[in-house]
Formats: C-alpha cells, structure tokens, sequence
C-alpha cells in the first residue's frame, strides 16, 4: 500500500511533487484525476496515509469531493487550490485535513506532508540507508 496518492492533472506538477516527496522518504503514487483516486479507493482493503488533491484542471463539484471524503475514510486529505476554486467551492469547511492555495512552492506541500504525516519518511529512509549498507 503506498503512504500517499497525489492527485494532480498537470504532469509537471505531479512530477516535481513526487519526486520531492520521493527524495524525503516517501512512497507516493501519482494518479491525473479525482475519478482514478476514487475507483483506485473504491477497490482497495486498505488506506493510504494521506492524499494530496492538486484542484487545477479537476472536474470538481461538491458532489465530487464529498465522494472522495466518504471513500477516503479517515485519511486526511491535502488540497492545493487556487483562487478561482476556492471561491467556487466550500473547500474550506469540506474536512480537509489542510488547504494550501496559489501561489506556493513544492516545499510547502512537502512540510504539509510531514506535518500531516510525523517523522515516518525519515524512519523509511533509514531503513531503506541501514539495507544499503
């Protein structure tokens, strides 16, 4: 089971994420869209630790995210938003476990992740450190 699904449509931003999340010890898997999320989540026994919402070029509706909040359980969820669907969707009172919006960089999605997450990619890494030795 990965630690975290990044949902996010643009490539580069998914990329960049990744990698940096990637980088700082976590397992990560990336999808393009909210519906890939939610049949991925629908399937699954188990849940991720944290999912992170990327809303630019989502097709989003209320309906939509009170979907994912329902298959996502208990797992927090991060949206990185930008203006236009923020004052579009209550996304502020939706129970997300954080909100970051536009403009920000990939480190202020990785400190929300390790604020959301604790010290347990620092504990994959050294595993992962101590194997290689």
């Amino acid at each position: 089971m990965e630690q975290i699904i990044l949902i996010a449509k643009q490539w580069k931003a998914r990329a960049f994420i990744t990698a940096q999340l990637l980088e700082e010890g976590y397992k990560v898997m990336a999808l393009r869209t909210i519906e890939e999320a939610m049949r991925l989540l629908a399937q699954w026994m188990t849940r991720p630790r944290l999912i992170i919402l990327d809303t630019l070029g989502q097709s989003l509706s209320e309906t939509t995210l009170a979907d994912l909040r329902a298959l996502s359980g208990d797992t927090p969820i991060l949206v990185c938003t930008g203006p236009f669907d923020l004052a579009r969707l209550d996304l502020k009172k939706a129970g997300f476990a954080n909100l970051l919006v536009r403009p920000f960089a990939v480190g202020d999605v990785v400190n929300a992740v390790r604020e959301a997450l604790g010290n347990e990619a620092m504990w994959n890494e050294e595993v992962s450190h101590e194997n290689t030795r």
